[in-house]
This record gives structure tokens, sequence and C-alpha cells, in this order.
């Protein structure tokens, strides 16, 4: 099995996200920067990722812009 580690900061991470994503309206929440999502599906997300999150790793970025084309 491969390692998995884990952002220093993932509790927090998750606690903005789960937050976020519980406000009026929204239906999911990047757990990278807290952004809420008010429609959600896996090219919404990776648009997210790939352009707008400042917070996402560089690796993550790249992979999900060679994904989108």
């Amino acid at each position: 099995m491969p390692r998995i580690n884990f952002p220093a900061d993932t509790a927090a991470k998750l606690k903005r996200a789960v937050r976020n994503a519980k406000k009026p309206g929204m239906v999911a929440a990047c757990f990278w920067c807290g952004h809420g999502y008010t429609t959600y599906n896996h090219d919404v997300e990776n648009e997210h990722i790939a352009n707008v999150c400042p917070n996402a790793p560089e690796e993550l970025k790249a992979s999900e812009r060679k994904r989108l084309g």
C-alpha cells in the first residue's frame, strides 16, 4: 500500500470545507481552499482546482489541467 501524506493543517482544512459546504445553497466545498460549490460534478471540481484554487498543490493543478485537455 502506498503511504498517504496529509498536509499538517488537514483538520483545519476539513473544518473549513465542511463549514462552507453547510452554508445555504452550497452542495460541496473544496478541501484545499474552502470554496463553496452551488453545483458540483467532477468537471466543476477539476476546473476549480486547475484554474482557480489558490491553495491546491502545483502537481494537482497540473494533473487537473491535463484532464481538462
